[in-house]
């Protein structure tokens, strides 16, 4: 009888559904809110679902295959076609919050010697985009070189004038005592000294800096300390410190008194000495901000130092490479506040905290060779507990799919035994598990089973490049886990505000440059078109990385002006996906009316551009195609009529009709060379 009522009530929920998507009057729901009411009646996926497969394969399946395919026919979609529109979710608010991870621009790696491979002058020509296959945009890559060149310059001038605090640790001794807190130039001062003995003791044999040509070799560079042999001692750059600080100022925090670290230990493949340096306990900053374009704020809970890991590389036969040369890259890592919001406010928010780094000088903000990624946690309270944390996601459209897919799957609002893990594999997981040795050790010690902290808080998903898709990777472990100890071979590093006035000193001003640079840069776009693109930051940062992917500067201009500034909010947009759309247009695959048409929801969707046309069947018709749909459109429309004694503008106005009456899929061009063909020459 139970099961009948259920059955009852869900056949209600459809019936409202679909009600209210033909236009019936039921006051106070629309179609988005009667969906949400229809996800959150517990029964509703159980009723409309299928039964998962077995649990043989779900490891590593993706989680957009967590619902069935009665969950997408409600919404008008075929869960078979690939095609599941995330703009219905678009609006859904949910809990999130986020960790930016932002390469430093520092010459050397955090702990040691190691050329850094996310300095201001590694890959130089790479800084934007290469200025030797660009060599008539050198004006805008040297500009976009600026901010973390010159932050670089300004904080190494504090450290060539000592400042006046001095602590009560000597600086000469060749140890460091841990019941003392050192001054930041007292610490300046025994770091050089050491750095000197130990380039000694090396003999010059390792490289100074890291080349355009070198920057991608694997496991180049890299020394003792890096891969955390026994007896490397870390030595925290002083330099890393500043900019830590710099961070603060451009982020809004409050700066800690002290710089201090700890070992937060953990066993993974791409962590070769099992444990992180990293501030747990005592973050170099707190109590931040980043303010959105509607004026909203999003707190930033601490940014911290910390070094980075190596990467590890796939190849083609499944097998797993890693590179050490990120290993030991000083890393800086911005956290948010978990927050209610949408999935726009979201890839703002990432957006936002890109833009100042890149412009306050703390990084090069390369995306794609990993200078800033984003973990991103989401979970929606009212469907349940499940928190999921989506991994190293280096663009925003990544962002921006990612947490569509989790939204439109349903994978939060599923039990946590829906994470796909096969439960021949648990016993696996728990010997995988970070610190998986410190359970052990106890229910052997003490023959109790394993606490509450022990417990996973969540799962943790990562971008699959060949599926475009979010997979399954491993349970997200609780914070107690991690087994953080003080590393005492680091002092601890006293902070006065006197030094934290000397680098807000000298942070960089605005770097937006003149009309008249920009003219010089960009010779060909009109003017009017540069003086709205001047404006703004981010009106020239989009103009700069979209004229390096296209090459054409004033179809560029033209587009950015008329069409996407007026419609989008350039701040969160996704480069990469609206360079694509415009070599669609560019390349004549897509009508110009139908680029326009589509330029929001597309990118909106995260999608590729060939995927969504796809989708939305917009691909343009071939010659064949074209010439057979203008004679069937002239024979039916014509009415004994010619185009040979047409004027100019009726001319122009038939061939418009006609790319309008086939959903504009004809190429104008193309259709006014059938209608008017142009004169052959003698």
């Amino acid at each position: 009888m139970v099961a009948i009522l259920h059955s009852l009530a869900a056949v209600t929920y459809v019936l409202i559904y679909v009600g209210v998507s033909f236009g019936v009057a039921v006051s106070g729901f629309s179609v988005i809110s009667t969906a949400s009411l229809l996800l959150s009646y517990p029964h509703a996926s159980t009723f409309f679902g299928r039964r998962p497969a077995s649990n043989t394969n779900h490891r590593a399946r993706s989680v957009s295959s967590a619902l069935s395919r009665g969950f997408f026919v409600l919404f008008g979609q075929e869960a078979t076609s690939g095609c599941v529109s995330p703009a219905h979710h678009g609006d859904v608010r949910f809990v999130a919050g986020v960790e930016a991870h932002i390469q430093l621009a520092l010459p050397h790696k955090i702990f040691c010697d190691c050329p850094s491979i996310a300095s201001c002058t590694s890959g130089q020509a790479e800084c934007g985009t290469s200025a030797v296959n660009h060599e008539d945009n050198a004006g805008a890559t040297v500009a976009d070189c600026l901010p973390c060149d010159d932050l670089y310059e300004r904080l190494n001038s504090i450290l060539a004038t000592p400042g006046s605090d001095k602590s009560e640790c000597d600086s000469n001794v060749p140890y460091f005592k841990n019941d003392c807190m050192i001054s930041f130039d007292d610490y300046a001062s025994m770091y050089n000294n050491r750095r000197k003995a130990r380039r000694a003791a090396e003999y010059g044999c390792r490289p100074s800096a890291v080349d355009r040509n070198s920057i991608h070799d694997l496991s180049k560079f890299k020394c003792a300390v890096c891969m955390g042999e026994v007896g490397a001692l870390p030595l925290l750059s002083p330099l890393a410190i500043l900019y830590g600080l710099s961070a603060c100022n451009t982020f809004s925090c409050e700066p800690s008194s002290s710089v201090s670290f700890e070992r937060k230990v953990y066993s993974y493949a791409d962590l070769p000495k099992r444990y992180q340096l990293t501030q747990v306990s005592n973050p170099i900053g707190t109590n931040g901000r980043v303010l959105l374009s509607s004026g909203r704020e999003i707190r930033i809970a601490r940014v911290h130092l910390e070094e980075d890991t190596a990467r590890t590389l796939t190849m083609g036969d499944g097998s797993s490479l890693h590179d050490y040369n990120r290993s030991g890259v000083g890393l800086l890592e911005v956290v948010t506040e978990a927050c209610e919001m949408t999935v726009e406010e979201l890839v703002e928010c990432c957006s936002k905290i890109y833009e100042l780094s890149v412009r306050g000088g703390l990084s090069k903000g390369l995306m794609h060779e990993g200078n800033i990624r984003f973990d991103v946690n989401i979970s929606l309270p009212s469907r349940g507990p499940n928190r999921y944390e989506l991994k190293n996601l280096n663009s925003f459209r990544r962002i921006r799919r990612s947490v569509l897919q989790c939204l439109s799957s349903g994978c939060l609002s599923q039990p946590a035994s829906g994470t796909g893990r096969m439960d021949s594999e648990k016993a696996q997981d728990k010997v995988n598990r970070p610190n998986a040795w410190v359970d052990v050790m106890q229910h052997v010690l003490e023959d109790e089973p394993v606490p509450d902290a022990a417990a996973t808080v969540g799962s943790t998903l990562g971008w699959s490049h060949a599926s475009k898709d979010v997979e399954y990777q491993r349970e997200k472990s609780a914070s107690a886990l991690y087994l953080n100890a003080p590393d005492t071979n680091i002092p601890t590093i006293s902070i006065s505000s006197e030094l934290f006035s000397r680098v807000t000193a000298v942070a960089p001003s605005d770097y937006r440059p003149s009309l008249e640079s920009l003219h010089d840069a960009y010779p060909s776009v009109p003017l009017d078109l540069l003086r709205v693109i001047q404006k703004s930051d981010a009106h020239i940062g989009l103009f700069r990385q979209m004229c390096d992917a296209i090459g054409d500067h004033p179809f560029v201009a033209k587009w950015l002006v008329n069409y996407v500034i007026p419609v989008v909010d350039v701040s969160s947009v996704d480069v990469d996906q609206l360079c694509e759309l415009l070599n669609g247009v560019y390349s004549k695959r897509l009508n110009l009316d139908t680029a326009k048409r589509i330029l929001r929801d597309y990118l909106s969707s995260g999608m590729h551009l060939e995927e969504y046309m796809q989708c939305h069947e917009l691909g343009l018709l071939d010659e064949p195609a074209t010439r057979e749909f203008v004679q069937n459109y002239m024979a039916s429309h014509s009415a004994g009529h010619t185009t040979a004694t047409m004027d100019r503008k009726s001319l122009i106005r038939l061939v418009s009709d006609i790319v309008a009456a086939s959903g504009h899929r004809l190429n104008y061009a193309m259709v006014r060379d059938l209608l008017a063909p142009p004169p052959v020459s003698s």
